[in-house]
């Protein structure tokens, strides 16, 4: 058991949580929590190490038992060990160190069934099969608020999406803040980040028709068009979508509002675009 927090590994571990370009030169990130641990062990994750704090998760908890028998690495560590490496207030003694999915953007779009999304498509029974992801995707344009990336991936994932690309500047998408409110779902679905230019190239290749989330423009997405192959665009709410991805749009939807709020936060317009296109289509 690793007892000082001053030990090399727990320092790479905590340096990991903070830094991103650390986190991309060794192509990993960690996951936290037994929930989330068990997803990774359990998915298709590729899973490197359970670091594993007796004195927070309990002796003999399942998942070291788990990890052992699939071959992984366990790190035991002391409280203050484990505190260290924890991005939370309340550690609960559990996280997974997971590599990074090697997606690549063309195929992750051209690989996405042109499954029809309808209202009589039935929903995901518990714990599934891996689902056939369908080409829907969301597009993400410089979303630099880690809680609102993480909760639109955690969306795409429950709407069924086929991917989310994350248009760069924005948030990191393996930063502590985004894997944490994505609730399992980095581990469940493809998200990958690249260049306006590389993500628009992808879908014009692909032939995915881009539809931009706007707050008044374009057509009710009740009513819109929503066959596929097709990507719904969400831009921050503050600087909105640049010249080129409004040249590359196909067409503009809006979500109709009623009250006085000038427009609705990222994350709730692209859950309310996702189901709207998984009904409507």
């Amino acid at each position: 058991m690793i007892t000082s927090p001053q030990n090399d590994h727990v320092k790479h571990l905590a340096a990991l949580q903070k830094d991103g370009e650390l986190r991309n030169e060794h192509r990993h990130f960690l996951v936290e929590g037994p929930r989330f641990a068990e997803a990774a062990l359990s998915g298709s994750a590729r899973v490197e190490e359970l670091i594993y704090s007796p004195n927070l998760a309990g002796e003999d908890h399942p998942l070291e038992k788990l990890a052992r028998s699939k071959g992984v690495k366990v790190t035991l560590m002391s409280k203050d060990c484990y505190k260290k490496i924890a991005d939370v207030k309340t550690p609960q003694g559990l996280a997974a160190l997971v590599a990074f999915p090697e997606h690549k953007l063309d195929e992750v779009v051209a690989s996405c069934q042109l499954a029809v999304g309808s209202s009589d498509v039935k929903p995901a029974t518990p714990n599934p099969q891996p689902p056939t992801r369908e080409a829907l995707f969301l597009v993400a344009c410089g979303i630099q608020d880690p809680g609102n990336l993480g909760t639109m991936i955690r969306t795409a994932d429950a709407a069924g999406a086929g991917a989310v690309l994350v248009i760069r500047p924005a948030a990191d998408i393996y930063n502590s803040k985004v894997v944490r409110s994505t609730a399992g779902s980095i581990l469940n679905l493809p998200v990958v980040s690249g260049t306006e230019e590389e993500i628009l190239a992808a879908l014009r290749k692909a032939k995915v028709r881009l539809v931009l989330a706007e707050a008044r423009a374009g057509d009710d997405c009740r009513k819109a068009d929503w066959s596929r192959p097709v990507a719904v665009a969400v831009g921050a709410e503050a600087a909105g979508f640049t010249p080129a991805v409004r040249e590359a749009a196909a067409g503009t939807v809006n979500i109709p509002m009623w009250g006085r709020a000038e427009s609705l936060n990222a994350a709730t317009a692209a859950a309310l675009c996702l189901y709207a296109a998984r009904w409507g289509s």
